[in-house]
């Protein structure tokens, strides 16, 4: 992200993606969706875990 000062407003700051960025974002809403998707699933495999390694 690059931080812009707007000099009309002393406390705000207008933030925005890179090119880097904005050229990787729609990879990560991919990433998002699908770890919101399956999350019921990551818990019962972390409880799972949690439970043989205590």
């Amino acid at each position: 992200m690059t931080c812009h000062r707007d000099a009309n407003r002393p406390c705000h700051r207008l933030l925005e993606l890179t090119d880097l960025g904005l050229s990787l974002q729609h990879m990560a809403r991919g990433l998002r969706d699908r770890a919101q998707t399956h999350m019921v699933e990551v818990r019962a495999n972390r409880d799972d875990d949690d439970a043989r390694t205590s």
